[in-house]
């Protein structure tokens, strides 16, 4: 770099995994011709974009020519290497970017010289490539040390149904069964009606014998019982022993073998409502325990749990007495070949009915973790805040990306990338409690004064409606509408309606986010688009603030129009930043958004009355 600039460092982990969190770098600076870092979104409204960087390096030797056999990096020039750049000034190294290399593009040229485009793109790129399970309860079997040996997700309108674990092929007893409702929002497909006229049918299941472990659990809809002494099955085996789980008489939930007696629920389940039901056994004699909607409930448990030689049909009986056929529906019917732990058991029936952990209610933060960890996100490369409110669940079937913004729109907050590869959560109270948030970071003014930083260009500078809202609609996860109005600026601009779906549990936050949000944009405001800086114009002043800068920083922007009237000054938030540079130039582009705080009587968290609050 030339005199009095920062010496820029690119490095790139050619030999390890993309998720090594101790890569092995080669510095490869010495090749770098120009670069461009793009980090943040362009106002406080929009999502995060993805942060990027573009690097432009010498390639006349072909190092960096995946298909040069001679190359330092052959074998090595591969997508999704980890990469960092990193800038020194005056003896300190500031994180300028942390990501991946998206691949290795060439282009020579006939005149001897070549160079390679390179661009690369951090943890939120990663992520959107990520997709999560389909739903909650299908994260929560995944999570169990004993995995499912059959698992029929049912809802199927077909003559087959297709194991989810791949290993069985059942067949209904009749072509077309109709297919019900879902059993829980937070499950993905539909239930299957029988309709006491077909079943499904297949081979053996194993554990089979009685010192075999096993635990069957389900999702079962009904309001119908048994016949007299006998039951309605839901699962049973068709050998000698017919063991057979299914509703009893009484329409308890039961679980019978023919050599040593039954269990059951001890109450009804038969009415018409979704219950979570399990039937477990020990093994080696034990007696079976029975469990619904995650309570262990098992009544007179005489005998053993034995199954005979596994199960084999399902929603029917070939027992004699028994109902030949369910009626009601099933979902998620599911064999583990383990007794499962009454936790987990738990865990599986609020999964399957709240979308919940079964400790409770889960901040936005505890469910950011659990996307993170579907996702494979090291722990390492992850700083949380602990949240502001508690959500309802979350949609899963989606890229982690994706939920990942669902859920900060719902705290109110933020997630991204930071210059050091660490993802971030922000939540709503972060601009109003942490300190580079709260106290300017920086001055960035045409004033000429020696301790702030000069701009070169200004974007345009607006107070227009584009952000006006003055009616504010926002949606719970069970589809509730909460809305803030405000008279006065109805009055002054006509209505200008915005709403905002949440995944939101609690009527009062939701009522509490439609308030905040009212507060902030009732009325026009200051907008100042961006503006560029070349910081080598005041180096030891401009650089160490520049290259510290991060987004979420408090900064003080001001500007004097045409040099007439008085200069404005603004508080912002940094919304995004981007840097280009080459050996001898460097130019960074700020967007920003507006600092506030607003102010709710009686909030504990936004009832405190600060320097820039909104009444």
């Amino acid at each position: 770099m030339a005199a009095g600039m920062p010496t820029v460092t690119v490095e790139v982990a050619f030999t390890s995994d993309s998720l090594d969190t101790t890569p092995t770098w080669v510095d490869i600076t010495s090749y770098v011709r120009a670069g461009s870092i793009r980090k943040g979104r362009t106002n406080e409204l929009d999502e995060f974009q993805t942060g990027s960087c573009a690097l432009t390096l010498d390639n006349r030797t072909r190092r960096f020519d995946p298909l040069y056999t001679s190359g330092p990096y052959y074998g090595n020039l591969k997508a999704r290497r980890q990469c960092r750049i990193r800038a020194t000034y005056s003896a300190v190294t500031y994180d300028l970017f942390y990501g991946f290399v998206s691949g290795w593009s060439l282009a020579p040229d006939l005149s001897g010289d070549s160079v390679c485009q390179i661009e690369g793109y951090d943890g939120l790129g990663y992520l959107a490539s990520v997709d999560l399970p389909p739903d909650y309860f299908t994260w929560t079997v995944s999570q169990l040390s004993s995995q499912p040996v059959a698992w029929w997700q049912l809802g199927a309108t077909d003559s087959s149904c297709t194991d989810k674990m791949g290993n069985y092929d059942w067949t209904y007893t009749t072509a077309t069964p109709d297919t019900g409702d879902a059993p829980s929002k937070w499950m993905k497909g539909s239930s299957t009606s029988f309709a006491n006229n077909y079943g499904i049918i297949g081979p053996i299941v194993p554990p089979s014998g009685s010192d075999q472990s096993w635990t069957v659990t389900g999702l079962i809809k009904t309001s119908t019982a048994g016949p007299a002494g006998f039951v309605s099955p839901i699962l049973a085996n068709s050998g000698p022993d017919n063991a057979t789980i299914g509703v009893d008489d009484s329409g308890r939930l039961v679980f019978r073998n023919s050599g040593a007696g039954a269990s059951n629920s001890g109450f009804a389940i038969n009415d018409g409502n979704w219950h979570h039901f399990s039937v477990s056994y020990g093994g080696s004699g034990a007696a079976a325990r029975i469990y619904v909607d995650g309570t262990f409930l098992s009544f007179s448990r005489s005998g053993s749990g034995d199954c005979g030689d596994g199960w084999n049909l399902l929603g029917m009986s070939n027992h004699v007495g028994d109902d030949t056929f369910f009626t009601g529906q099933l979902a998620h019917v599911t064999i583990y070949q383990s007794a499962l732990a009454t936790t987990a058991i738990k865990n599986l029936s609020v999964a399957a009915l709240q979308g919940k952990k079964a400790s409770g209610s889960v901040t936005t933060a505890g469910l950011m973790a659990q996307v993170l960890l579907a996702a494979g996100w090291p722990t390492a490369w992850r700083s949380l805040e602990a949240g502001t409110v508690k959500p309802g669940g979350m949609n899963w079937g989606q890229n982690a990306l994706t939920v990942l913004q669902q859920l900060a729109l719902t705290d109110g907050g933020r997630v991204f990338v930071d210059e050091d590869g660490v993802l971030q959560f922000y939540d709503r109270s972060h601009d109003r409690t942490a300190t580079r948030s709260t106290t300017s970071q920086a001055t960035y003014s045409d004033s000429g004064l020696a301790a702030v930083v000069p701009f070169n260009t200004v974007g345009e500078i607006s107070y227009s409606d584009a952000y006006l809202a003055n009616s504010v609609t926002v949606t719970t996860s069970e589809g509730a509408t909460f809305t803030a109005t405000d008279a006065t600026s109805i009055s002054a601009y006509g209505t200008v309606a915005k709403q905002i779906d949440t995944l939101l549990d609690s009527q009062a936050d939701a009522q509490t986010y439609a308030d905040i949000y009212l507060l902030a944009y009732k009325d026009p405001s200051l907008r100042i688009q961006d503006w560029k800086v070349a910081p080598q114009a005041k180096g030891s002043i401009a650089f160490p603030i520049v290259l510290d800068a991060r987004l979420a920083d408090r900064v003080t922007f001001e500007i004097m129009p045409n040099n007439i009237g008085t200069r404005i000054s603004q508080a912002m938030i940094v919304e995004q930043i981007v840097h280009d540079f080459t050996p001898d130039t460097w130019q960074t582009t700020f967007s920003a958004s507006p600092a506030y705080t607003s102010w709710l009587l009686e909030d504990a968290t936004y009832g405190l009355l600060e320097s820039t609050t909104i009444l």
